[in-house]
């Protein structure tokens, strides 16, 4: 056995080797595989909840006990306590968990209109081509997971039943567990990824009692065909005709543009409010050609039109649907997923991951759903539970591109790829990732502000377009959780700092 002095010295005179010849990355990888791995080529299962926040979890220390599945799930395995998105929004958040990197590397920060760039690392492909059959249960090939512009590859199967069982969670996990359990006995390895939307607006809890709301307070409608009718009302009619011509013009569709241009005329000339009726229903009846936007223009006008943000009862009663939501995607998914993995024997060879792309606002920062950058957004769940892995709880900030390089490395891929993420293995032995920092960008009306963490201090920055980044809040998020005391006069010196190492790192990232 070598002492410390010993090993000290080995450990220059290979270091100075190394940088003479070059070859400094890859000895060191060299050196990571005779480390032992800590899961080789198990399973893995990559589940995102989407919208559901860790502020709102239990979990986390909410005060309503949202998530007790999640709590037990997380007390077997490794909870990291502070997770943070490097987006808002559903499809840069899932961008950077795949590619490892942040938005403005990768540039998948708008649906449709970014494509990933064959350089450009991405998990799947690199599972599948390492052996790994990859499954998506996941929305297939709309603004959240477009597949010819960024899921075009390394992916084997993609169910393509996720909308039919949108509304059944319990069901559809288990169908994901099935077919990684039969992928099993079929000698397959397996990386299965799992969404849901069960967080997500507008909170509907059908005919469910409601937990944390009075009925008597009820002002919204809280079940799918309340909201999402197949008739045209008077009132809904006025509001397509004003709304569609502007979506249009934003670009909101993509599927059959042309089709809803040519409905908005028909509307427009329809003879009497019969004929603009019949018209609506005959497109409802083809979904619309495909077009999900539409749903969208069904949920601003029959939900989240009628809620007032400065009324704090409408406040508390939407957050009292938003935690019912939650606390029900638990029972549903995670119980069902903590009985089913030991009733599948999945458990002894699956690495699971539950974590999420964003959480969800109300008002705390003069906001509904998720627009902004605070942490009732960017704050979300991390739960990591490995085989034969003790649990243990981690305190040190971590982020979404952290995720694939973790993946691989637990599974025994040691092969370098150009991650702005690390790997947050070493946490789970009480080494620290070193002094770095999170970095979160805004959504599609903020995309010139970002947030940059450094340890509990979170700066936000306005990008003038000029090369000039503009500080203009600064939070210590371990004093100030709600980020509600902005001390950025009293600590300039430490925002400008923030500044100077994020250009640095800017420069780092786009020479990966």
């Amino acid at each position: 056995m070598f002492n410390k002095r010993m090993r000290v010295w080995l450990v220059g005179i290979v270091s100075s080797v190394l940088v003479i010849t070059g070859t400094f990355y890859v000895i060191k990888r060299v050196a990571s595989l005779s480390q032992q791995t800590l899961c080789k080529d198990c399973n893995v299962l990559l589940i995102s909840l989407d919208t559901c926040g860790a502020k709102h979890m239990s979990t986390y220390g909410y005060e309503r006990d949202t998530t007790p599945n999640l709590t037990e799930i997380a007390s077997q395995g490794v909870l990291f306590k502070n997770m943070h998105s490097n987006a808002t929004w559903t499809f840069p958040g899932h961008a950077s968990m795949f590619t490892g990197t942040f938005s403005f590397v990768s540039n998948l920060v708008f649906p449709f209109s970014n494509h990933r760039d064959p350089s450009t690392p991405f998990l799947p492909d690199i599972l599948e081509q390492h052996g790994y059959d990859t499954v998506f249960f996941a929305p297939h090939d709309d603004d959240t997971f477009p597949e010819r512009e960024v899921y075009s590859s390394g992916i084997t199967t993609w169910d393509d039943d996720y909308y039919k069982y949108l509304r059944n969670q319990k069901a559809y996990i288990t169908k994901a567990l099935a077919q990684m359990a039969s992928n099993t006995n079929a000698g397959k390895k397996t990386f299965l990824f799992y969404h849901t939307y069960a967080c997500h607006g507008p909170y509907l809890t059908e005919d469910a009692p409601l937990l944390y709301v009075d009925k008597k307070d009820q002002f919204l409608p809280v079940a799918w065909n309340d909201i999402y009718k197949s008739h045209l009302t008077p009132e809904y009619y006025q509001y397509l005709l004003y709304r569609l011509p502007l979506g249009l013009e934003n670009g909101d569709f993509h599927t059959a543009p042309q089709k809803i241009k040519s409905l908005v005329e028909a509307l427009k000339n329809a003879s009497s409010f019969q004929e603009a009726s019949s018209l609506y229903d005959a497109a409802y009846k083809t979904d619309f050609w495909g077009e999900a936007m539409m749903l969208d223009y069904q949920k601003a006008f029959e939900y989240w039109g009628r809620i007032d943000g400065q009324n704090p009862k409408h406040i508390a009663f939407i957050q009292g649907l938003y935690d019912q939501v939650i606390h029900t995607m638990d029972q549903e998914l995670l119980g069902t997923l903590r009985e089913q993995m030991q009733t599948t024997g999945l458990s002894a060879n699956t690495i699971v991951i539950i974590t999420g792309d964003h959480g969800e606002e109300f008002m705390e920062h003069g906001e509904l759903m998720h627009a902004t950058l605070y942490d009732t957004n960017t704050q979300v769940p991390f739960v990591l539970s490995i085989p034969n892995v003790k649990p243990t709880v981690v305190d040190e900030h971590v982020q979404t591109v952290d995720l694939a390089p973790t993946i691989l490395e637990a599974v025994g891929i040691y092969q370098r790829y150009p991650f702005n993420g690390k790997s947050v293995l070493p946490l789970l032995q009480n080494e620290s990732l070193g002094r770095r920092l999170i970095i979160a960008q805004g959504n599609k009306a903020q995309i010139d502000i970002s947030t940059i963490r450094d340890g509990d201090f979170k700066l936000f920055v306005k990008d003038t377009g000029a090369d000039v980044l503009i500080p203009f809040e600064l939070y210590n998020t371990a004093l100030d959780p709600d980020e509600k005391q902005n001390i950025l006069a009293e600590h300039m010196d430490r925002a400008n700092d923030m500044i100077r190492r994020y250009r640095v790192l800017l420069k780092k990232a786009e020479e990966l």
